[in-house]
């Protein structure tokens, strides 16, 4: 939802970044952000069949989703490895106290 282009109360009911639990995104433009990996398929959806057009949407959401599973992991072990190494660095530093 492009949330600065709507009035308060629509903001608080609508956007995600007033939304309780929803995670945050860098400018609350989630929805935008999700129309911009779909727009590649524009032209080919538009010519194709209900069933089919159902069926190539699911696949890329899939896709999507598995990127962003995949990135995840991937910020998460750096962090772990990152916070391992800060760790190490402190007890180093206490000993000289």
């Amino acid at each position: 939802m492009h949330g600065a282009g709507h009035n308060l109360s629509c903001q608080l009911q609508n956007c995600g970044r007033f939304t309780e639990g929803a995670g945050r995104c860098a400018g609350g433009e989630q929805c935008e952000q999700m129309w911009a990996l779909l727009k590649a398929l524009a032209a080919r959806l538009r010519f194709m069949s209900p069933d089919r057009r159902q069926d190539l949407l699911s696949c890329k959401f899939a896709d999507i989703q598995e990127h962003k599973h995949e990135k995840l992991v991937q910020h998460l072990q750096a962090t772990v490895k990152k916070t391992i190494e800060l760790k190490s660095e402190l007890s180093g530093l206490a000993c000289l106290l």
